[in-house]
């Protein structure tokens, strides 16, 4: 049911939604409101509810709100928000209003939406799909069908050069297929096994307009959701033959339009080569220094020997440059560091002798 607001009739809606608070109205429905009881009482030639249209328009001046180019329907009156579908809908339902009812502020108010529409219109346009809200996100799909619908309406009734335009390159959006850029070709990996370094290679890419988008490629995870712009997806092959690998992005819109681009190559290796390492003690005492491209660690190990006996130290994972106290038993030993990368690949440094006096 109705209600007065503003000396005029008004629908109110009873819940909360996107924290605006009961009771609150909308512009763009009441425009609506207005346009479907102008049209009943001409179609029934009933006074009544052309005189009930009327009421309803007297709210819709005072849900509007300035924008750069001119006024701008309120689809919710509790906020700003600069909703391209909420301004066209009330365009065309204003102008079967005013021209049922004769309604001249109506008729002005329609010049004046509309001339804030053509000159924000471009603002909308992403280049590749329309934003549901200035400055906010693509539209969803239902949406930026209802737009393009609303926008080639307008055309057609004011051969408005920058509607049709804009009709044309909307819908145009509709059968286009993503646009893929591709950015830096990722670093050799070496995916097995998986030690935490460099296992995977990152992709970066930017994106159109929102898609669904998967590599395709032995081991690929699974497809993932992303807007526009720029994005990382991540490949990690684990156990795979080394060699070159060149993934292709398949980019698949919110229509279903589809496009395949090819990323650049990945050289996936195997690590072959034990740790570079530099070993001496002092005393007690262990200082190590290395390094390898393909390990994130070292795995450390001394083993002492004398006649008729053979102790291992292990020091478990290191890192690349360290010191650590022997725990070693009393006499004279000679001593042995291995260290092994995250492959097993081990390297060998004899120490020379270890003395230890006390434990």
């Amino acid at each position: 049911r109705s209600v007065v607001r503003a000396g005029g009739l008004a629908w109110e809606y009873y819940f909360r939604f996107e924290g605006g608070q009961p009771p609150w109205i909308s512009g763009m429905a009441q425009a609506v409101a207005a346009q479907a009881l102008s049209g009943a009482g001409t179609l029934l030639a009933d006074p009544t509810l052309t005189a009930a249209s009327q009421r309803v328009y007297k709210t819709v001046p005072s849900l509007t709100r300035s924008v750069q180019a001119g006024p701008w329907i309120r689809l919710y009156a509790f906020n700003n928000e600069t909703v391209l579908n909420a301004q066209l809908q009330t365009i065309v339902s204003l102008q079967d209003y005013a021209g049922r009812t004769g309604d001249q502020a109506a008729t002005a108010l329609v010049s004046r939406l509309q001339v804030a529409a053509t000159g924000m219109l471009p603002r909308f346009d992403t280049g590749y799909w329309s934003l549901y809200s200035l400055g906010g996100a693509e539209a969803p799909l239902d949406y930026h069908q209802y737009v393009v619908r609303l926008l080639g309406i307008l055309s057609r009734r004011t051969q408005d050069p920058t509607l049709t335009t804009y009709a044309q390159r909307f819908g145009d959006d509709l059968r286009q297929p993503p646009v893929v850029n591709e950015g830096p070709a990722p670093g050799a990996i070496y995916p097995w096994p998986q030690d935490g370094y460099r296992d995977y290679a990152r992709y970066v890419f930017w994106v159109s307009k929102r898609s669904t988008v998967r590599l395709q490629i032995d081991h690929a995870g699974s497809p993932v959701v992303v807007s526009r712009g720029w994005h990382t997806i991540l490949w990690s092959p684990g156990p795979i033959q080394p060699g070159q690998y060149t993934p292709n992005l398949h980019a698949s819109d919110v229509v279903g339009n589809a496009s395949d681009t090819d990323l650049p190559p990945v050289e996936v290796r195997r690590d072959t080569q034990a740790p570079k390492i530099n070993a001496s003690l002092a005393a007690r005492r262990l200082y190590w220094r290395g390094t390898d491209d393909a390990s994130p660690w070292m795995g450390l190990k001394v083993v002492i020997r004398r006649p008729g006996a053979v102790r291992t130290l292990w020091l478990g994972k290191q890192t690349f440059r360290g010191s650590a106290l022997l725990a070693a038993p009393r006499g004279v030993w000679s001593a042995t560091l291995f260290a092994a990368d995250s492959s097993g690949n081990t390297a060998k440094v004899p120490l020379g002798s270890l003395r230890v006096t006390r434990p």
